[in-house]
C-alpha cells in the first residue's frame, strides 16, 4: 500500500497544476465564455502566489492469497504549501503523517506501521499544453508487530525503517470546448532500510535481520474531464507496471510464493470545484483492478487555498 501514499501526493500536485498553469475549473468558474477564449497557460496571471493545501486518504485493501492473506487499511494526512515562481515555474514543500494498520491472518498477527514524511516539490510548464513535475521525499517509519504461535503464545517485535522516494511525471492536456482530456505518464522510485531487531516472546522468537526493500513503478494513463460552471467532474484510468518489487513479507521455505503480478490498472472517478474565492477542492473515489488475490479501495479529499 505504500504507492498510495505516493498517489495522493501527486493528485494533490496536479490539483495545483490543473488550477494554475491549465486554467481549468478555475478559469470556467468565470464562465463558459471566459474560459473558451482563453489560452492555457495564461492561468497563472490569475492563480499565482502562495497556496496552501490539505488531503486526507484512506484505502483499504484485501490480500487473498493464502500464505500473505491480510486486511490492511491506511490513513494518511498531506499538507504543503507551494509557490507560482513565473509563469511557468511552481515549488512547494510538503508534509504527511501515514498509518497502517495490517491484520495479518496467514500467522495470527498484526502490523502497525506510522511514518512521517517531508518532501519538496516543483512543476514546470514545457509548452502551454504540456508540464513535468517532480517530487522528491524521506520518511521516518516505526513498525510494531506480533504473530501468534500454534500454542497461542504471542510473539513481538517493533523496529524502525527510514524511506526516501523520488517521483516525476510528464503531463498533456487538451481542452474541446467544455470538455478537458489528460494523459501522464510517470515514474516512482523508492529504497526503505528496516533495522534489524529482537523479538520477544513465545519460543520461536528469533533476530531478525536488517534488510532493504526497493520499490519501482511505471505509470502510463488518462483522464477525461468535464467542466461546468465551477465543477468538473471526471473519470480516469492508469496502467500501473511494477519494475521493482521488494516483497515486504517474511514467508516460512514450504509457504507458498505469490505469482508474478506485477501490474495493475487504477480507476478513479470524482469531482473538483473551483471557487472564485480562491478555494479548489476534490473528492475521489478509486479501486484497483487486474490483481490476482488483491482488492483494494480508497476514497481521498483535497482542500486548497490560493490567496
Amino acid at each position: 500500500m505504500m504507492t498510495e501514499y505516493f498517489h495522493r501526493m501527486g493528485q494533490a500536485l496536479q490539483n495545483r497544476i490543473r488550477g494554475g498553469f491549465f486554467g481549468g475549473g478555475g478559469v470556467a468558474a468565470r464562465g463558459q465564455s471566459d474560459m473558451a477564449g482563453r489560452a492555457a497557460g495564461d492561468g497563472m496571471a490569475d492563480w499565482g502566489g502562495w497556496s496552501p493545501w490539505v488531503s486526507y486518504g484512506r484505502t483499504s485493501a484485501d490480500n487473498e492469497l493464502s500464505s500473505t492473506r491480510y486486511d490492511a487499511t491506511q490513513d494518511n494526512v498531506l499538507f504543503g504549501i507551494d509557490y507560482t515562481y513565473s509563469d511557468r515555474l511552481i515549488f512547494g514543500i510538503s508534509g504527511g503523517y501515514e498509518n497502517n494498520d495490517v491484520t495479518t491472518a496467514f500467522n495470527l498477527g498484526e502490523m502497525e506501521v506510522e511514518g512521517l514524511t517531508v518532501a519538496p516539490y516543483a512543476a514546470y510548464l514545457l509548452t502551454d499544453n504540456v508540464s513535468v513535475d517532480v517530487a522528491f521525499g524521506y520518511s521516518d517509519l516505526s513498525i510494531d508487530q506480533f504473530r501468534t504461535e500454534p500454542g497461542g503464545a504471542i510473539v513481538r517485535g517493533d523496529t524502525d525503517a527510514s524511506r526516501w522516494f523520488v517521483m516525476s511525471n510528464l503531463n498533456a492536456n487538451h481542452q474541446y470546448r467544455n470538455w478537458l482530456f489528460s494523459g501522464t505518464a510517470g515514474v516512482i522510485y523508492s529504497e526503505e532500510d528496516q533495522d534489524g531487531f529482537t523479538e520477544t516472546g513465545g519460543i520461536s522468537s528469533q533476530t531478525v535481520a536488517s534488510r532493504n526493500i526497493e520499490y519501482g513503478q511505471l505509470t502510463f494513463g488518462g483522464e477525461i474531464a468535464y467542466v461546468e460552471k465551477a465543477v468538473e467532474p471526471y473519470a480516469s484510468l492508469h496502467y500501473q507496471y511494477a519494475f521493482e518489487d521488494g516483497d515486504s513479507t517474511r514467508l516460512n521455505p514450504n509457504q507458498a510464493r505469490r505469482t508474478d503480478d506485477d501490474d495493475e490498472f487504477r480507476l478513479a472517478t470524482g469531482l473538483r470545484f473551483f471557487a472564485n474565492n480562491g478555494v479548489s477542492g476534490v473528492i475521489e473515489y478509486n479501486t484497483i483492478l487486474g490483481r490476482d488475490h488483491y482488492d483494494s479501495h480508497g476514497i481521498n479529499l483535497i482542500g486548497r487555498y490560493q490567496f
